[in-house]
């Protein structure tokens, strides 16, 4: 993958990166490869208090971090969005573009894997994300089999 793609989403300062994908598209697996050395919050109760108090923790800390989860709607997202800009925050969304077929399989390697329904529902309500919900920047990721190509939004 392009080194200027990746130096360019590796947030630093006041910095926050939303992931945003079916289950099994490789959120995780980019983060672990590409944004390792990054705070990352790892979220599926988008609307809990104790999850909003974490993203706020976190802005509280200055720290720039990752928040990871499926975010397939813009009412998921949205808290997380009022929190960051709130706090002065610049975001970033990585979109992960999904096969649903690929996505089935890969979860079904999982040891913690999802019931097949639950990511066919999910591909079917995912919402694109748009500039006007607040990202500065957004980058459409392709899991290639394990591989990733990243691409800015047009």
């Amino acid at each position: 993958m392009e080194e200027e793609i990746i130096s360019k989403i590796t947030p630093s300062g006041k910095k926050a990166i939303i992931l945003i994908g079916v289950y099994a598209t490789g959120k995780t697996t980019f983060y672990n490869t590409y944004l390792k050395g990054v705070a990352r919050l790892s979220v599926e109760e988008k609307n809990s208090r104790r999850t909003q108090q974490s993203v706020q923790n976190l802005c509280n800390e200055k720290l720039p971090f990752v928040i990871d989860g499926t975010n397939i709607t813009k009412k998921d997202r949205k808290p997380f969005i009022e929190i960051l800009k709130k706090n002065g925050y610049e975001i970033t969304a990585l979109y992960f573009c999904s096969v649903t077929r690929e996505c089935i399989l890969r979860n079904r390697k999982r040891p913690n894997a999802v019931p097949d329904k639950k990511i066919t529902d999910m591909a079917q309500i995912i919402e694109l994300p748009s500039f006007n919900e607040g990202f500065s920047e957004i980058f459409y990721v392709d899991n290639l089999g394990g591989e990733f190509s990243v691409e800015e939004w047009e």
